[in-house]
């Protein structure tokens, strides 16, 4: 957003610039950030001068988005570095009393690092899981852990996977 506000012979160029910083894999907003520019300056006759202080007043703002967009997926990335890119975990399972079961299973698994939960409504309930370099190695680890515990007797697990996504269906044994 620009404006230029006149007060007699001075006058003053403000420009503002909003940013959002995208996970691109999950879609969700890493961060907003807001920066904001401004230049006062004496009003000519010529009419360029709205232009060129405009240019500045744009330029100030674009510096401070840029330092603190930086900043931001700077932080990001060493968390990532140290818990390595979370994985998006969605589960639907049989019963609402296996959820909790269901999450614990997964956080208890030598491969998983941490685990923060997203949302948890009914029998579906998502989370963000850290730690995991190699999906597949997690994904066998899972599947041993969910057939060896006796909670989920009489169920079988579906896995399906798109890109960072998970999703995990708990079914019925027919």
């Amino acid at each position: 957003m620009a404006s230029n506000t006149e007060r007699g012979k001075i006058s003053e160029a403000q420009a503002d610039i909003n940013a959002k910083l995208y996970n691109t894999g999950t879609g969700k907003i890493i961060s907003t950030i807001e920066g904001m520019g401004k230049k006062k300056y004496k009003k000519s006759t010529s009419g360029m001068d709205v232009f060129q202080n405009m240019k500045s007043a744009i330029r100030k703002a674009t510096k401070q988005v840029k330092k603190n967009l930086v900043n931001s997926l700077i932080e990001r990335l060493y968390e990532y570095a140290e818990d390595g890119a979370p994985i998006l975990v969605r589960i639907h399972v049989g019963k609402k009393s296996h959820v909790r079961a269901f999450m614990k299973m997964i956080k208890g698994l030598k491969i998983v690092t941490g685990s923060k939960t997203i949302s948890s409504i009914g029998k579906d309930a998502t989370l963000h899981v850290y730690g995991i370099g190699d999906t597949d190695s997690f994904l066998d680890d899972l599947d041993d852990n969910f057939y060896k515990n006796r909670r989920f007797k009489g169920y079988s697990l579906s896995i399906a996977q798109s890109g960072e996504v998970v999703d995990l269906n708990m079914e019925e044994d027919e």
